[in-house]
């Protein structure tokens, strides 16, 4: 008795205070949410109680997981294996293949984080320490691990992507990645760190960019970088071997080109052994070295040469423009500065060399020419710059009659240019004349090939790809129109003061003028009598050609719609309206004309109210007054529901006496609505005729069967006559 007491205290306090960590008692019941301590194998580990009714369970057995939970506070232990419960979050430390690690539990589970088969409820945890990888076992993004290879040395690996596979094969690079601090032997595999280094038939390298499998430093210049200074006690440089030697404070790479050489690369003697590595950098031009690799850049005079094909060491860059393009721009300091006396052309010819020490040059003293594939960027503040022609520039960018292709020199449909005759221009040496379209525009012409915009950008970040809270489309055109504005963020057309808008014709008339003055044309606000589209030649009503006219107040009619029969006329008393008159007088509407044999239709695709502006949902037609007519037809689009079935034999009549009480409950017959109905919900005229026909036929089935019974009912007092008698 007293322990169940205990027993119940236990419970009440853990249900009032929460959890309460205490030493486990086997003379104790414990219950969810109660947290109690246990020592195991010299740790103390916290369990929780997740039982939902008391438990007298061990916390320290696997077998009761059931009830408890191995508690984490932050404090990674050994892991309790062999069946104990852990919740997701909880860091354990196991001993596996004879050294520690720390797992981190992903889901709840009682699985043991030894095993690889964990896998799926254990991450290795990685938190700055390198240990030998457990294969099979999971790792995350950014964990790093050591694995043995075939040379039996030691690789740093770093996880790429979530995995459980083997780092130690280079088919795997895609999920690992070399990265030592250590100088290791070259390995085919994917490496990932900038500056990683290797060894590589006897030279070290330097990572310069991620590479995968497949390349070798020897060939591959693009990831690796050569470590070696060239030493004149080595003799067994191998072809493809790369080393740096220093040419006063210069520091430039070359790259063998043979096997076996032994000869300084920097001396003419080894020029056939060695040549200046593609990758070396725009270092200054030397001309006893030898350049053979196509793309090697150099620097000369301030200008920046690529290599197209091998050269000797007569071909100097800026006089041999088929072996060195050029791919940099002139700069400021060079036309600035006297010592710039071997300038060369893009067409390989001296410039120029009037230069004036410290101001820009003349106009006379620069010709800049285009060369091969290069790019030209001219460096040369407050300069006019020409381009086309030879003239005297008189804007910081002259075309001379020239497209500016927007796309690149092979695009040549979408541009910017002038179309029309040149001669306007003072320093043309030879006046030409460019039709756009077969016009001469005597203007500036943007084109393009599927149309064109003219925008409004407020977006800071001009390289977005998306938004059009920032940008507005003024003016767009296509193939077949021309558009204001957007949907999205449509734009306003003004014509401002007295200028006039014409559409279809050169000579507007009016504020807005559509057609010539021979076709169909509309006139606004041109006379002061309003909106007129007329097809006479003056735009004035001259015995009915006026097709349309919305006159001001002061006119004598606000709205005509007429042709050259007077088909219609509205607001208007014109003679003899044929298809349409709408008056004034008597306010009546006339459709057609029974005299001259016109017959039209009126067609409301929607509700008519006559007299009335409140037309009830779902109703097609509303009068607010009475109709009066000589003959009213109601006809359903479908099957009248018509009572005929009352005079079938399995017609179920009511009897009278039901019908009796029917009214006497509800002051209706059955099956007609009642006053409050009809009051509220109108009254079906075609609906009410089916009930009423009902009724009649119900009626005449009555009175037949009530002539049956009066009819016997004389029989039998015949028959009684004649008893008596």
């Amino acid at each position: 008795m007293k322990k169940i007491i205990i027993s119940l205290y236990c419970i009440i306090l853990c249900s009032v205070y929460g959890k309460a960590q205490t030493a486990w008692n086997s003379t104790t019941a414990y219950q969810s949410p109660t947290q109690v301590t246990k020592v195991i194998g010299g740790t103390t580990y916290t369990f929780d109680c997740t039982a939902s009714s008391p438990t007298y369970t061990d916390p320290s057995i696997a077998g009761n997981n059931w009830a408890w939970t191995v508690h984490y506070s932050g404090t990674t232990q050994p892991v309790l294996a062999g069946g104990f419960t852990y919740s997701a979050g909880a860091k354990v430390s196991a001993i596996v293949n004879g050294t520690s690690y720390i797992f981190d539990c992903i889901a709840n589970n009682a699985a043991d984080p030894q095993l690889s088969s964990s896998n799926w409820a254990w991450n290795v945890d990685y938190s700055g320490t390198i240990q030998p990888i457990l294969v099979g076992y999971k790792y995350l993004v950014g964990a790093k691990v050591s694995a043995i290879l075939s040379n039996n040395s030691n690789y740093v690996f770093e996880c790429l992507q979530i995995n459980t596979i083997d780092p130690k094969s280079n088919a795997n690079g895609y999920a690992w990645a070399i990265t030592n601090d250590l100088i290791l032997p070259w390995v085919d595999y994917h490496y990932k760190t900038i500056d990683t280094k290797v060894t590589y038939n006897g030279q070290s390298y330097s990572l310069v960019k991620e590479t995968q499998v497949g390349n070798s430093p020897l060939t591959n210049a693009v990831y690796w970088k050569i470590d070696n200074e060239w030493s004149a006690s080595c003799s067994n440089y191998i072809a493809g071997n790369e080393v740096w030697k220093k040419i006063g404070t210069t520091v430039y790479y070359f790259t063998a080109l043979k096997t076996g050489t032994g000869f300084d690369p920097t001396l003419t003697a080894g020029n056939s052994y060695w040549t200046v590595s593609v990758d070396g950098g725009k270092l200054p031009y030397n001309s006893i070295l030898n350049y053979s690799i196509p793309g090697t850049k150099v620097t000369y005079n301030n200008i920046t040469y690529t290599l197209t094909k091998s050269a000797s060491t007569s071909d100097i860059p800026g006089s041999s423009p088929t072996i060195w393009a050029t791919d940099a721009a002139l700069t400021s300091d060079c036309f600035r500065s006297l010592s710039c006396t071997s300038v060369v052309g893009f067409d390989g010819t001296d410039y120029n060399k009037s230069y004036q020490t410290g101001n820009t040059p003349s106009y006379s003293s620069i010709k800049l020419k285009y060369y091969d594939n290069s790019n030209l960027t001219v460096e040369l503040p407050n300069t006019l710059v020409n381009m086309g022609a030879e003239r005297n520039p008189t804007a910081p960018l002259a075309l001379n009659g020239n497209d500016l292709l927007l796309r690149g020199s092979s695009d040549h449909y979408h541009g910017l240019g002038y179309y029309g005759s040149s001669g306007n221009v003072a320093d043309a040496t030879t006046p030409q004349k460019r039709n756009f379209a077969d016009t001469p525009i005597d203007g500036p012409v943007l084109y393009g090939w599927a149309g064109g915009a003219l925008g409004i950008r407020q977006r800071q970040q001009v390289d977005a790809t998306t938004g059009i809270s920032l940008e507005k489309i003024a003016l767009r055109w296509d193939w077949a129109s021309v558009n204001i504005g957007s949907t999205a963020l449509p734009m306003n057309f003004i014509v401002n003061g007295t200028g006039k808008v014409g559409i279809g014709t050169n000579s507007p008339n009016a504020t807005v003028q559509i057609g010539t003055d021979v076709g169909n044309t509309l006139h606004c606000c041109g006379d002061g009598r309003g909106v007129i589209i007329t097809s006479n030649s003056n735009g004035v009503n001259d015995g009915g050609r006026a097709l349309l006219e919305l006159h001001s107040p002061k006119g004598i009619n606000n709205l005509i719609i007429q042709s050259l029969n007077d088909n219609a006329f509205i607001g208007t008393l014109g003679p003899n309206p044929k298809p349409l008159s709408i008056q004034q007088q008597g306010g009546s509407v006339v459709m057609g004309d029974a005299v001259a044999g016109y017959i039209c239709n009126l067609l409301v695709n929607g509700s008519v109210g006559i007299g009335t502006t409140a037309i009830p949902t779902a109703y097609k037609l509303a009068v607010g007054g009475a109709i009066i007519a000589e003959k009213v037809s109601v006809k359903m689009q479908g099957q009248w529901p018509v009572p005929d079935y009352v005079f079938a034999k399995s017609y179920n009549l009511p009897l009278l006496k039901d019908v009796e009480c029917y009214v006497k409950a509800n002051s209706h017959l059955p099956e007609v609505p009642s006053e409050k109905e009809i009051n509220k919900d109108g009254l079906d005229v075609a609906q009410m005729n089916i009930i009423l026909l009902k009724k009649v036929e119900e009626l005449t089935l009555y009175l037949i069967d009530q002539n049956k019974k009066i009819e016997q009912q004389a029989k039998d007092i015949e028959m009684l006559k004649r008893i008596k008698q």
